[in-house]
């Protein structure tokens, strides 16, 4: 079991997406999803298979779902009325991922969803265990989806075409019947090699939100800071051309002139079109910032939280920061999360791809408290007698409050005034 992914609705309910792999990691064949159920006071409901790779003897030995993302609609319910906390009412639930080839290039960004809380689950019909395609590019689509549902129900997707060095998109006005074509928003540089002298993996997987008033936010890890939103029709050969015009820069420049910032783009039209990028984390170092996630709360703070390495002289060790922008992502203010750095060497778990130390942070906020969570080896360096020592990574978490002094918005009091001549 692996890339698990958490959502609740707004009746109480849990939801816990994972992958499964029958084979174990190294098989690398019949990857298939399921998802279980919490209702309020009963135990988790037993696995629900959203799709299954195993059904024939082809796709169990070359197919395998990957990077799949959870997203529940608490705006609307399934008929598009309005779905409000406790009136007994569920939403949409829809699940996003990657569906790659083991023996080829194949891989599309595709999407399944749910009307009836997550028991059946269909692309076009329920239970009919085929996925929507998103990605409609042919060949090594993207990677790294993630839902965001607007206020009207709308549904937007967005994922890395690592190919092309840029984020793409799709959107929904009738709960995933129909999405428009898959377009780019956004270039940038994308990180997707291990750093000078470490060894574990690297991606620029985006993380997005959405506020109340239906602006969307896409945060991203890029090499400089760089990136441009993409106007207009732009054609796949023409990306391809700015992003093999990136890479020769980056090489040409050297790996000690390329550093890794997160940056910010933002739609206020629905998607049609994007500003930025902004540079999230406010540092001066030429350190590297790197695998950003987001949360935004009720009233619109964007919370990003990121793996960060500005504290290490030599841009090695690894901490993590919060970025906190109360102006819908025009300016951040950072907050240190970690008490100590860490060491990604330390007993790291071992992939095909080598060493590894995940490919998302987590973290949920609303406007009193942020809490993100990340992994990390800092226990490691406790005395081997304490009962907090581990040799291993471990999952920890923090609760930052959300007042001035960590990133909050400022009250101001108004003066009292005098009815006094």
């Amino acid at each position: 079991m692996s890339d698990i992914s958490m959502a609740f609705d707004d009746e109480g309910n849990a939801y816990a997406n994972t992958l499964d792999a029958p084979g174990g990691t190294f098989a690398f064949t019949g990857f298939n999803q399921t998802i279980a159920i919490k209702r309020p006071h009963r135990r988790w409901t037993n696995p629900i298979t959203v799709h299954d790779n195993r059904g024939n003897p082809i796709t169990s030995q070359t197919m395998f779902d990957d990077k799949n993302w959870l997203a529940v609609d608490n705006n609307t319910d399934v008929n598009g009325g309005p779905n409000r906390p406790h009136d007994g009412k569920i939403g949409w639930l829809y699940v996003c991922w990657s569906l790659d080839g083991t023996n080829g290039a194949q891989q599309q960004v595709v999407l399944m969803r749910s009307r009836d809380g997550g028991r059946t689950w269909g692309g076009e019909d329920p239970g009919d265990n085929t996925p929507i395609v998103l990605s409609q590019k042919g060949v090594v689509a993207g990677i790294g989806c993630k839902e965001d549902i607007g206020p009207r129900g709308e549904g937007y997707v967005t994922w890395y075409d690592n190919q092309l060095d840029t984020l793409m998109q799709v959107k929904s006005t009738d709960h995933g019947v129909t999405f428009s074509p898959a377009r780019p928003i956004a270039t940038i540089r994308g990180v997707n090699r291990p750093f000078p002298a470490q060894a574990f993996r690297n991606l620029s997987i985006p993380t997005t939100g959405i506020d109340r008033k239906g602006r969307l936010y896409v945060a991203v890890a890029s090499a400089n800071g760089d990136g441009e939103p993409v106007a207009g029709d732009v054609s796949v050969a023409e990306l391809k051309r700015r992003a093999h015009e990136h890479q020769a820069e980056s090489e040409a420049a050297g790996e000690a002139k390329v550093n890794s910032d997160i940056v910010l783009f933002r739609s206020t039209d629905g998607g049609n079109s994007y500003t930025g990028p902004v540079r999230v984390n406010r540092d001066r170092t030429r350190n590297d910032q790197f695998q950003p996630w987001m949360a935004v709360t009720p009233k619109g703070q964007l919370d990003i939280l990121y793996f960060d390495k500005r504290r290490d002289p030599q841009n090695f060790f690894l901490g993590e920061t919060l970025s906190r922008s109360n102006n819908g992502g025009r300016t951040f203010k950072d907050v240190r999360v970690d008490h100590r750095m860490w060491d990604p060497r330390v007993n790291p778990p071992i992939s095909v791809s080598g060493q590894f130390i995940g490919d998302y942070q987590g973290i949920v906020a609303d406007d009193r408290f942020a809490i993100p969570f990340w992994n990390d080896t800092q226990l490691s360096n406790l005395p081997k007698r304490s009962r907090r020592y581990s040799r291993w990574q471990e999952v920890l978490a923090a609760r930052i409050p959300n007042d001035a002094r960590r990133g909050g918005p400022r009250h101001h009091r108004r003066k009292r005034t005098s009815d006094r001549p």
